[in-house]
């Protein structure tokens, strides 16, 4: 009965992790990325803008004024976590494929016995 749980905690974990890996590579593969980094370019543009400006207007330039930084550290952990994930993902599914293609072997070779 213990063991039973244990397989059914594990099933939990492996589809909660899968769900959570499948979302990230779905916003990914649909350009999530793209779009955050465009966003960051309109935002350099009007930065460029707002500097012509100034030089036109004759006011005093300070370079920290343009600058855009971004940080965060969100986006950093998110990755790391979704590599994470996707190689725990590969391992589980390689042993469980090696599991499966012996069980398989195992059956054939019995079944040629009888």
């Amino acid at each position: 009965m213990e063991n039973k749980h244990k397989i059914n905690l594990f099933k939990g974990i492996f589809l909660i992790l899968l769900f959570t890996f499948t979302t990230l590579y779905i916003a990914s593969y649909n350009g999530y990325y793209e779009y955050s980094n465009n966003k960051k370019v309109t935002l350099t543009n009007e930065k460029i803008k707002e500097f012509e400006e100034d030089v036109k207007n004759g006011k005093k330039i300070d370079l920290e004024n343009y600058i855009v930084m971004e940080k965060n550290n969100k986006k950093r952990i998110g990755l790391k976590l979704s590599l994470l994930i996707e190689k725990k993902t590969n391992k589980a599914l390689r042993q469980t494929l090696k599991i499966r293609t012996s069980y398989v072997i195992i059956y054939l070779e019995y079944k040629e016995v009888k």
